[in-house]
């Protein structure tokens, strides 16, 4: 459960700003943008899917969005997943014990993703929805400072709307 407090986030740049511009036409919808992330080992960069993380490749697979930077944070160094889609993840799901949230205004929650949730597995999930999208932050572990990241992230992120 989150008690407080913030991550220490640097503002991320418009290059990626530009790549997840081009997404939102892809898709026809809004995508979650990070405006500001953990320090990265790498800068941040679209991924076409979550088994290819080349730089040059854009942020849509299928009828979602997702973002793969890999972040230092107090806990080490983890992966992050930043997803929209029309369609859920069902890898972690969501069900009345999860910890309720605010993300922007709008209401969303904090779940802690069992060790066997695919490619969320072990992570602290922030899951909203925006116009009938679902929007992810997720973080690798599950530690009060990894959830602190994980809103962090989530609370820094901009709906950037397609043109």
């Amino acid at each position: 459960m989150v008690s407080g407090g913030s991550a220490d986030l640097s503002p991320t740049d418009q290059t990626l700003l530009d790549e997840c511009k081009s997404a939102a036409d892809e898709l026809g919808f809004a995508v979650p943008c990070p405006t500001a992330l953990p320090p990265l080992t790498a800068p941040a960069r679209c991924a076409r899917s979550f088994a290819d993380i080349s730089p040059n490749e854009p942020c849509v697979h299928g009828r979602g969005f997702v973002l793969l930077p890999t972040v230092s944070t107090d806990s080490g160094l983890f992966h992050l997943v930043i997803e929209a889609s029309d369609t859920p993840n069902p890898d972690c799901g969501v069900d009345d014990s999860h910890e309720k949230i605010d993300i922007g205004g709008y209401s969303g929650f904090l779940i802690e993703c069992s060790e066997l949730a695919g490619v969320l597995a072990g992570h602290s999930l922030v899951r909203w929805n925006v116009d009938d999208i679902t929007i992810d932050v997720s973080l690798h572990g599950h530690s009060e400072q990894d959830q602190i990241a994980a809103v962090s992230i989530a609370e820094a992120v901009d709906l950037v709307a397609p043109s």
